[in-house]
């Protein structure tokens, strides 16, 4: 499912930003000093269990919470996969050109639709993204060990795939 997400991801950084190739996108943590000289790094700094479903978060954090009718729980569980982007170029100006192109996608949009997933994605209707502010943005940068920069941070949350397989595979592993 990261995998899937990162793609998902890259892709739509290639169509909305000046980007020209996935290739362009790298999936390592950000560096000091950078050997692929235009593009972005999307990396997954956080992974985590969501205590609810995007939409139910959303009902219940307003302030019509208490008023509002029970949801009916959702049998399926799902993940949040934080991801820091940091943008590569040439010149500071070529940076912020490219990470204000993304900014504004994501700004735009609070789901990514089924149409625009991956295939490993689809089947579950479209996922929730936002841009969100870490809980702490100095520590994630001194354990990047790189200095602070300009960024973006997004959350996806996903639904919890795989884990039917996983527990056929733990079935094998005891006979």
């Amino acid at each position: 499912m990261i995998p899937a997400v990162s793609q998902t991801l890259a892709r739509i950084l290639v169509c909305q930003t000046s980007l020209g190739t996935v290739q362009q996108v790298s999936f390592d943590r950000p560096r000091l000093y950078q050997s692929q000289p235009v593009g972005v790094n999307l990396y997954v700094y956080d992974v985590r269990q969501s205590v609810s479903k995007p939409a139910e978060a959303e009902l219940l954090g307003g302030s019509a919470a208490s008023s509002a009718t029970p949801v009916s729980p959702d049998p399926l569980s799902w993940v949040e996969i934080s991801f820091l982007v940091v943008a590569r170029d040439w010149t500071r100006l070529g940076e912020q050109q490219l990470l204000a192109e993304a900014i504004a996608y994501f700004a735009e949009h609070s789901e990514i639709p089924e149409e625009r997933l991956v295939p490993a994605l689809q089947g579950q209707g479209g996922v929730a993204i936002e841009i969100v502010q870490p809980h702490d943005v100095t520590a994630l940068w001194r354990a990047l060990a790189v200095p602070l920069q300009p960024a973006l941070y997004l959350k996806v949350t996903v639904p919890l795939m795989g884990v039917v397989a996983l527990d056929q595979s733990a079935a094998c592993l005891q006979t």
